[in-house]
């Protein structure tokens, strides 16, 4: 569960296409950073964290860890789930962001070709 410390994948993590990153790949490229929970998950435009955390996992193959964690609230104590990636799956996190941002890069180029056109 600790910090990325390896300077190739935070700098994949921060690429330049963030801000056209969907829900999926920003959730990915955060938890290659650091761990994160759903709050985390708001913060960065994704409402639910567990399905985007289960999608990564079962259609993408990521194994993520995860542990339910004491969350002390207003109204009282509570448990909240924390995901993060061991680092063994960073590479292989690694070749998926660069897969997303791919396909970000592709559908900006179709769209202004498409602009362009018009």
């Amino acid at each position: 569960m600790k910090k990325a410390t390896n300077p190739n994948i935070e700098k994949a993590a921060k690429a330049n296409y963030s801000s056209n990153r969907s829900a999926i790949a920003r959730v990915l490229a955060r938890l290659m950073i650091a761990p994160m929970d759903k709050f985390d998950g708001e913060q960065i435009g994704d409402h639910a964290l567990n399905t985007t955390v289960s999608v990564l996992g079962n259609r993408h193959g990521l194994t993520i860890a995860r542990r339910l964690v004491p969350l002390k609230a207003k109204w009282g104590d509570s448990e909240v789930m924390l995901y993060w990636l061991e680092p063994e799956h960073m590479a292989k996190a690694a070749k998926l962001l660069e897969h997303f941002d791919a396909k970000a890069r592709q559908r900006e180029t179709k769209a202004a070709k498409l602009e362009a056109t018009q």
